[in-house]
């Protein structure tokens, strides 16, 4: 896993927020 929304998530928490 590196990027899911075209942005580079750093932790599972990133995902909501971004």
């Amino acid at each position: 896993v590196g990027s899911q929304n075209g942005v580079q998530m750093l932790s599972p928490s990133e995902i909501p927020q971004r």
